[in-house]
């Protein structure tokens, strides 16, 4: 996994700032999601923290948890690449662990284990679920979650809707979202449940507050723990500090770790995008 760069003088910050901004400046221009209130919301809730931390403390509070969300910035492969990190840390334990993902759909649960079990091959999975379609990011770093998965015996879920793509509608698709998380619980009540989830929904009016709220409706409390991933504000923060730190605190519950500076997770999206035109070209609509 990539280290955190370590801090550079004042000057070389003001530099990589600024071709950020014009990164983000060219990605919002395709992109109109980054100005909508649901980002706004979470970018507000991520934007400092408490303490440094470190992945021996991370992993510790995680073991209680019987929730873990995991905040994916899609196109970045560091943050498949977490994940996996994280459930082999923590698969030392008989205790049964779900992982429920963004990128499958709940309706696709069929075909999913049917992948996983070797029934269908991974051509007619991805041809099944409309992967580029519905999906599009490098199918290689996600192949990577649901193989770990598979050898780690942890059991893999669907988890979305389908309201993917309209940011209109992305509060009923949590609310959607959620039901089916609640229903993995129920039928799953010793299971630690990780969800990999598109980090934007991890603020704690999106999803995490949702199921918590579902969860004391029914008489439930649930100990969770949210991570997120290269928040840009904190690491600017760091780096103003002459701090070095893979991973830090936010409050009690929440934390945020870094395995890319801002300009690699932005260049990650632009190539994604880049990559997104092309296909578009070779398959015009007719």
């Amino acid at each position: 996994m990539n280290k955190f760069i370590p801090p550079g003088p004042k000057e070389t910050i003001a530099v990589q700032k600024s071709d950020v901004e014009k990164l983000k400046t060219e990605i919002n221009g395709t992109d109109k999601k980054g100005g909508s209130t649901y980002i706004k919301e979470f970018l507000k809730e991520y934007r400092s923290y408490a303490q440094i931390s470190t992945y021996d403390n991370l992993y510790r509070r995680c073991k209680t948890a019987d929730i873990i969300w995991v905040g994916d910035y899609h196109a970045n492969p560091a943050s498949q690449h977490f994940l996996i990190r994280l459930l082999k840390a923590l698969r030392r334990s008989e205790k049964p662990m779900i992982l429920g993902m963004e990128m499958a759909y709940k309706k696709n649960q069929g075909i999913l284990e049917q992948w996983l079990d070797g029934r269908v091959s991974e051509k007619e999975f991805l041809k099944r679920i409309r992967y580029d379609l519905e999906w599009g990011y490098d199918w290689e770093d996600y192949r990577a979650i649901f193989l770990t998965a598979k050898s780690l015996r942890i059991a893999v879920k669907g988890l979305d809707c389908g309201l993917r793509k309209d940011l209109r509608k992305i509060r009923k698709r949590d609310f959607c979202v959620a039901t089916n998380i609640i229903e993995i619980i129920q039928r799953n009540s010793q299971a630690q449940l990780f969800i990999f989830f598109g980090e934007s929904h991890l603020a704690e009016s999106h999803l995490p507050g949702k199921v918590r709220r579902a969860l004391k409706d029914l008489g439930q409390t649930l100990e969770d723990v949210v991570i997120v991933q290269n928040m840009d504000s904190i690491y600017w923060d760091l780096m103003r500090e002459n701090h070095r730190a893979e991973v830090v605190q936010i409050e009690p519950g929440k934390f945020c770790v870094f395995n890319s500076t801002p300009l690699e997770k932005y260049r990650s999206y632009e190539q994604a995008i880049l990559r997104w035109r092309h296909q578009d070209e070779d398959h015009p609509e007719t």
